[in-house]
């Protein structure tokens, strides 16, 4: 799954946005897996799931949107990554980092 990112300066009508996504979804047969949106003082921030890279990727190119490695990655790597570093700090003797 991909998540696209979509930032949105305060002086854009918001509705007008959500309308233009909502047709370019429609007209492209897709349907997000997720579709949220975060009011922030300077911009407020879509994000768009897909479950296909396709669709995401020219969901991407047509509103201009960007991604996060972060939001994008898998939790199960995140968390065995987070062990490894953890086995790694502590020198190998507890992989949860207690003492």
């Amino acid at each position: 799954m991909r998540t696209i990112i979509i930032k949105l300066p305060p002086t854009v009508d918001l509705s007008l946005e959500m309308a233009e996504m909502r047709g370019w979804l429609d007209s492209h047969s897709s349907a997000p897996s997720s579709f949220r949106y975060d009011l922030e003082r300077e911009s407020t921030i879509i994000h768009v799931q897909f479950t296909t890279e396709e669709q995401a990727e020219l969901f991407k190119k047509h509103f201009d949107g960007s991604e996060s490695e972060f939001v994008n990655c898998e939790r199960p790597r995140l968390l065995e990554t987070m062990e490894r570093l953890l086995v790694a700090s502590d020198g190998g003797r507890n992989p949860h980092g207690g003492r």
